[in-house]
Parts: C-alpha cells; structure tokens; sequence
C-alpha cells in the first residue's frame, strides 16, 4: 500500500506522496496519511509543515469527532520526529476540540487516542488528556469509558508507576477501582498502541 512506500520517502517523491493523501476518501483518512508521511519522509525540513497539513485536513471533517481523534498521528508523528514544540501546540489545540465532542463516549475515544499519542519523549505530555480523560468517562454512561480508563491507567504506569497507583486509587467506580488495582499489582502494565510500523 502508499503506507509502505512512506518509510522509503525521498524529498523527491514528497509531493506525490502529498497528492496521493489527498486522494483519500475521508479527511481522517487524508490526517493519517499525511501523518505517516511527517513521520517518515527523510528531510526534517518538511516534518513540521506537513503535520500541519495533516491537521488541517482533520479540521475539515464536520464530525467533531472525526475532526479530533486523527490529530493523534500527526502528534506522534512530530513526537517520534524530535518536534515536542510543534507537538505541544497541536496536542493544545486537540484538546479544546475534544471539549466539543458528545456524547462522552465518544470524547473518551478521542482522548484515549490523544493520550497514547503524547506517550512518547520524556516530557509529560500525557497527563493532559490523561486527566480529562477520567474527568470525561466518570462516572461513565458506556463500558467503553470504563475500559479507556482501565487502559490509559496501565499504561501510564508504564512512565509513572505512583502517579498511576493514586489515579486508580482516587476512583470513584469501587468496581473499576479494584479491577484496574488488581491489574497493577500484578503488574500487566499496558504499552500505548502503535501509529507507525
């Protein structure tokens, strides 16, 4: 597929690859692909304006959650691509979309997406949606909001293993409490998904 031809990018074929992007057929789809492209074309000049395009591309899409949970690849993108300052400012602009996003399952999915893509780099970049993600699934109206925290809660513990053991501690749902809980003292902590391979 176009995916695998991204690791092997010259400058050369940037535009084509761009144009091939574009021909997605969703605008989601046009964000990630560009995304693959930020991530793997070979010249650092071009990693910054085309994540951008990535994210503008997201910001078409009517759907607000469409519009949101696809700038979690451009932001892996830049992380991976040593670009935290550009990283920051779209994770920044993600978040306040993600306000928009109803019902609450749905913002959960976003910011789950949101918080695996900042787990990356050895800034904290995560708890950002780390924290709106428990303040927006609890208490929760589907079990996706219960297993998004249960998952962003072990794998944070794999960056801060306390900070991890407080949140589960400070829960309000007794049964997601002593499940998630179980689960980090037997220490099954989990890895955020991966955006490239």
């Amino acid at each position: 597929t176009l995916k695998l031809s991204y690791k092997n990018m010259s400058a050369l074929e940037l535009n084509t690859a761009l144009a091939a992007a574009r021909a997605e057929n969703s605008y989601r789809g046009q964000c990630q692909a560009m995304a693959w492209i930020a991530r793997f074309v070979r010249d650092q000049k071009h990693v910054v304006k085309t994540a951008d395009a990535a994210a503008l591309a997201a910001a078409q899409d009517e759907d607000q959650y469409s519009a949101v949970f696809p700038l979690a690849w451009p932001i892996r993108a830049l992380l991976e691509r040593s670009e935290p300052k550009t990283a920051k400012r779209m994770l920044s602009d993600a978040m306040s979309k993600a306000k928009t996003v109803t019902p609450a399952s749905s913002q959960s999915e976003a910011l789950f997406m949101l918080f695996q893509a900042a787990m990356h780099g050895t800034e904290r970049m995560w708890e950002e949606p780390f924290n709106a993600l428990l303040k927006c699934s609890l208490p929760a109206e589907h079990w996706r909001q219960r297993r998004n925290v249960k998952d962003a809660i072990c794998i944070a513990a794999s960056a801060d293993y306390h900070f991890a053991k407080a949140a589960a501690t400070n829960l309000p749902d007794e049964k997601l409490k002593a499940n998630v809980l179980e689960q980090l003292n037997t220490g099954k902590k989990q890895t955020p998904r991966p955006f490239f391979w």
